[in-house]
């Protein structure tokens, strides 16, 4: 299991603390304000990966406009793009936004976590498209619909 933490600085500060004082806490959970200014601040800053992988992708496929029989290929590579983001950056503690916020992704050690458990844990936020597909289920929606129903 993996946990959320506060303050890389005091991390720091505090691992070196634990060698001499083992009863010590790694560090405090962030309040669900600064995770939410920081799930928000994350969100413009993916725009930006969104925007240069996708202009990206397009002027490399030669896309000429945005309903392309290769949307779904964009799609899987931006699904891509953001796993390698994600994967990267939780492996070595922090996303760009989880370091202004002072927010790290630490193993019960307090050490960053492994990138395969980095992976894991992308994979499994993507779960959350599984209620609305069950949702649609009764409707026999072709793939189609359900593509534009949840992709927009």
């Amino acid at each position: 299991m993996h946990r959320i933490s506060a303050a890389p600085e005091a991390l720091e500060t505090q691992s070196v603390l634990m060698a001499h004082s083992p009863s010590l806490p790694v560090s405090a959970t962030p309040s669900l304000s600064r995770r939410m200014a920081c799930w928000l601040y994350e969100g413009v800053l993916l725009f930006a990966v969104v925007f240069l992988a996708a202009w990206l992708f397009s002027a490399l496929g030669q896309m000429r406009h945005a309903m392309d029989e290769r949307r779904p290929l964009l799609q899987g590579f931006l699904f891509l793009v953001f796993g390698i983001y994600f994967v990267w950056f939780w492996s070595r503690g922090q996303t760009l936004a989880m370091k202004t916020w002072r927010i790290r992704v630490v193993d019960p050690q307090g050490m960053a976590i492994s990138q395969s458990r980095a992976l894991y844990r992308y994979v499994l936020s993507w779960l959350w498209f599984l209620p609305p597909l069950a949702a649609m289920a009764p409707f026999q929606l072709s793939a189609a619909e359900m593509t534009v129903l949840l992709g927009g």
